[in-house]
């Protein structure tokens, strides 16, 4: 039933046959559709890489349930990771040790630009120039090697996802444009922000205590 609305084929015209080679490292179906009652039926490109998809989610269902669920973890693996580099950064700048100085510097200037930013907190509703502050810190925390080699790691089984459907090789974007990966960027701004309110809180209490 799918392969005949992929090919805009009535259901009850629809024919196909298909031989099976099972090369080693290359097993593939050889394919033929056609419709029986009408002149209805067309193929393109679009509707080819359809076909494969539908082929693949039911002929490796198991794998690829399997590297779906190793793909999510491995993202899992990198925002957990970036949070925790996160962590340590801020509490560096409260203790005031800059010794990674430009990433901490960077925290340290958009804790302070969010104090004076109105609206929602999260990426999405930032101004442009924090935005910047936001990506330049992802980009350095893309810099360390831990999470360079998840990164590497989440790539190499998209590729394998991708595999199933057809033989291209993916030109992965570098981590910070990744969409799968926005929420690192809302977990700058949250750190920010936490970090911002400490610093408030701080002077506030610096000036009681005078």
């Amino acid at each position: 039933m799918d392969l005949a609305e992929i090919f805009n084929i009535p259901l009850e015209d629809f024919k196909w046959y298909g031989a099976f080679h099972n090369e080693a490292g290359h097993p593939h179906l050889h394919m033929v559709v056609y419709s029986t009652g009408s002149k209805r039926g067309f193929i393109n490109e679009n509707r080819i890489e359809k076909v494969k998809s539908v082929l693949a989610n039911e002929i490796f269902r198991d794998e690829m349930y399997e590297l779906y669920d190793s793909k999510s973890h491995a993202r899992d693996k990198i925002s957990d990771e970036a949070k925790k580099k996160l962590q340590e950064i801020g509490r560096s700048v409260r203790e005031k040790d800059f010794s990674d100085s430009e990433v901490c510097s960077m925290l340290d200037e958009l804790s302070q630009r969010l104090l004076f930013c109105k609206g929602k907190k999260t990426y999405a509703y930032l101004p442009k120039d924090e935005k910047q502050i936001v990506d330049e810190i992802f980009r350095k925390l893309a810099e360390n090697e831990d999470i360079k080699n998840m990164y590497d790691e989440w790539c190499s089984l998209q590729q394998k996802i991708v595999g199933f459907y057809h033989d291209k090789q993916i030109e992965f974007p570098p981590l910070v444009e990744n969409k799968e990966f926005k929420k690192i960027k809302n977990a700058i701004v949250s750190e920010a922000v936490n970090l911002g309110n400490n610093l408030f809180f701080d002077k506030e209490a610096d000036k009681k205590t005078e």
